[in-house]
């Protein structure tokens, strides 16, 4: 046999619950005191339509990240002509900012920490010398690379190389607060 149950008079101190031949009182269970409440920090992101150039703003920190696609040629730390309006771009996002700005190197997963760790950070330099007379203002550059650590996308899925996935990770973020 099949039996329907309804719930009703949650809230009143009291529930039913009715059975399609009876009306059974059921005590509503007290609740405890409640957990704290968990309050997740707002992250805004905008990205270009063409994948070349994403901000994020997480609080007061905001993170500029910039395709190394767009701004060099493969195995390069040499600034490509088209790297000159995204340095512009992020030149403007740094306007009226004091303080430390790093700017950080990443590759994608292919090759080893021996070529990608000296190349992200020479990629890194190349930004910071093209942004440091366009940057108006007290602030510090930083320059570090980081090869192909710290991952924003996966280099393969399910064992297969990810095309997609490398690209985003091949990138320079510029990081600051203000």
């Amino acid at each position: 046999m099949l039996a329907a149950l309804v719930i009703a008079g949650v809230g009143s101190g009291a529930a039913s619950v009715a059975r399609a031949d009876t009306v059974v009182p059921q005590p509503v269970p007290k609740l405890g005191p409640l957990a704290p409440a968990l309050i997740l920090p707002l992250i805004f992101e905008v990205d270009a339509l063409d994948g070349s150039e994403s901000t994020s703003q997480q609080g007061s920190s905001t993170t500029v990240r910039l395709s190394t696609d767009v701004l060099f040629a493969f195995g390069s730390a040499d600034l490509s002509g088209r790297a000159s309006a995204q340095i512009d771009d992020a030149a403007a996002k740094l306007r009226g900012v004091t303080g430390r700005v790093s700017v950080t190197g990443y590759t994608d997963s292919v090759g080893s920490d021996a070529v990608n760790i000296p190349l992200s950070l020479r990629r890194a330099q190349a930004v910071v010398a093209a942004l440091a007379p366009k940057v108006h203002g007290v602030v510090t550059l930083l320059a570090a690379g980081r090869g192909s650590a710290d991952p924003v996308a996966p280099n393969t899925v399910d064992g297969t190389d990810n095309p997609a996935g490398r690209a985003k990770n091949r990138r320079v973020e510029i990081v600051f607060t203000g």
